[in-house]
């Protein structure tokens, strides 16, 4: 059996490997963060509240409020930078291919052509039909199901397992 990707990654790919990531990764840092945001914010607004109705609002306190407020909304859009940042990378190496054969893995990417084992693997995941295959803590190989052009992705899976030895863990 062999396997064929050829990856151009959109938009909707690289935000689903932020969120894999962050699931993955973070999930309890990012939880408590935005928790934290959300009160800071919802504090603010009812101190100005209070402020505004016994007339005591000042200019200051005015500025304060909208500069946390740009604060914010700076962390919540600071994903979408990371995601446009990635996505500009992408577009300046370009597509490439990756063919899982029975004996080795080919990556070619425009004149390059790199041939590796499937020993180099340290983690594997399927989050939302796509494969993260990691070779670091960090690293990952993103294969989304949509850029199989030869094999079943249902089946790459365990296609995977069998020749890493790893299992492929799916979160949800």
């Amino acid at each position: 059996m062999e396997y064929t990707i050829y990856c151009q990654f959109a938009r909707k790919d690289l935000a689903q490997y932020m969120s894999f990531a962050r699931r993955l990764r973070y999930q309890k840092l990012y939880t408590a963060m935005y928790v934290v945001v959300v009160t800071v914010l919802a504090l603010a607004a009812l101190l100005m509240l209070y402020l505004g109705l016994r007339q005591n609002l000042t200019r200051d306190t005015v500025v304060r409020v909208v500069l946390l407020y740009a604060f914010a909304g700076f962390w919540f859009l600071s994903n979408e930078f990371r995601i446009s940042l990635a996505l500009k990378g992408h577009r300046k190496t370009g597509p490439f291919t990756v063919r899982f054969t029975e004996k080795q893995i080919v990556f070619e990417t425009g004149e390059k052509r790199t041939e590796s084992s499937y020993e180099g693997f340290t983690e594997l995941y399927q989050f939302r039909g796509t494969y993260y295959l990691f070779i670091s803590r960090t690293q990952p190989f993103i294969l989304p199901s949509h850029c199989f052009t030869q094999g079943d992705p249902a089946a790459f899976g365990a296609f995977l397992a069998e020749k890493t030895g790893l299992e492929v863990k799916e979160l949800n």
